[in-house]
């Protein structure tokens, strides 16, 4: 089990350090079209493990899904962006960081 990241108490929002990592990884680009495999691969994680982070920060309103189709109905990766809430919690956790120094 993850530890809870120290963001947790200063942006009202529980979260941990794996949720704050891909919530990272999606903000470096303004939006990221990622798949769950690329995604565990990235993080050395379980496939469950990422679709239980996006799945968090999409229920704690962190990020938005968008859900990508092609013209016969196969799924492409999804599309991920990070909401305003989101990017308020990078931003204390980047101040907290910033003190620590």
């Amino acid at each position: 089990m993850t530890k809870r990241a120290k963001v947790s108490a200063t942006a009202g929002v529980r979260i941990n350090e794996r949720e704050l990592a891909v919530l990272r990884q999606i903000a470096r680009v303004n939006s990221t079209v990622a798949s769950v495999s690329q995604l565990s691969a990235d993080f050395s994680c379980s496939l469950a493990t990422v679709r239980n982070v996006i799945r968090s920060l999409e229920h704690k309103g962190l990020i938005s899904v968008q859900a990508r189709f092609l013209r016969n109905g196969g799924q492409l990766e999804n599309e991920y962006e990070v909401t305003q809430e989101g990017i308020r919690v990078l931003e204390c956790d980047d101040a907290l960081a910033k003190d620590e120094r």
